[in-house]
This record gives C-alpha cells, structure tokens and sequence, in this order.
C-alpha cells in the first residue's frame, strides 16, 4: 500500500512539473524604440524575456540615446517583469522594476574623452498585445531613479525562439 501511494505522489508530482513547465512561454528577443519626455531624446535598443515563472520573466536589455552630440549614451537593464494574465484577454498588463546602469562616454576633443558610469533604479509598466502567436508587440512607460531621473516612453516587439 505505501508503494502504490509513493508512486501516485510521484505521478503527480512529475505532472505538475510538466504542467508548470507548460505554462512558461519561452525565451523571447527584439528590437525596442523610445523616447526620453524630459530631454526629448530617442532611444533605439534591444529587449530580452527569459521565464521565471508563468507571470514573472527576467528582462535583460540594452538601449542608447540618440541625438546627443559628442556623446554617447548606452544604458544595461536587469529588471523583473510582471505580468497579470487576464482569462480570453488580448491585452496583458505588467509591471516591472529593476537595476540600470547608465554609462556616458563624452568626447572632449583632440582624441580624448570623459566617461561616468550611474546606476539607475528602473520602475515601469505597460501592455503586451498578445497575438497568441511567436511575436507579441508591447509598449510602456519605464521610469528611472537615482543619479537623476527620466521617464522613457517605449516599445517593440518580442520574437520568442
């Protein structure tokens, strides 16, 4: 008798694991684009989606600001996302937090230059469209604090591999 239970807990314990394994959708990467509201400088860059757990994925990203003469700008994300799954819902809202690090190489001239290195505490949310297919658009609001502050309007599209 305690084998026959052993086993229909192990059973059940392996379907558990395949159902959670189920519910993760996937590695995902792609182009994002963005505008900074108080300096008025676009961003181009690129967005990853790694799964933790069905409603939580890790978002490693990379952005540069353009517009800015002799500089440039280039910001590393690591920020968790969130996201709410709404039953029949095409729309899936999320918030997100995480760490950036902003680094500013500014040309001085004469072949030299100046370089700053901030980190940024990162705030957000958004929509992802769900199109119930590989590709998924999404747009949001990133907000950063600490060493100064902006706020990014943002958003692209995530190819899942």
């Amino acid at each position: 008798m305690k084998r026959i239970l052993f086993i229909l807990t192990l059973l059940a314990l392996l379907g558990g694991a395949r159902e959670a394994a189920a519910q993760v959708s996937g590695v995902a990467i792609g182009p994002k684009i963005g505008f900074y509201l108080s300096s008025g400088k676009p961003a181009i860059g690129a967005i990853g989606e790694i799964p933790i757990s069905r409603e939580l994925d890790f978002e490693p990203g990379i952005e540069t600001v353009l517009g800015i003469t002799n500089a440039t700008v280039l910001i590393f994300d690591a920020n968790l996302r969130y996201s709410f799954t709404i039953a029949g819902e095409t729309l899936r809202p999320f918030v997100m937090g995480g760490l950036g690090i902003n680094n500013t190489s500014i040309s001085v001239g004469l072949g030299s230059s100046a370089s700053s290195t901030d980190l940024q505490l990162n705030l957000g949310g958004g929509l992802v469209f769900n199109s119930r297919s590989l590709i998924q658009y999404w747009a949001g609001l990133k907000i950063y604090v600490l060493n100064g502050s902006d706020a990014l309007l943002q958003g692209g599209v995530l190819f899942y591999l």
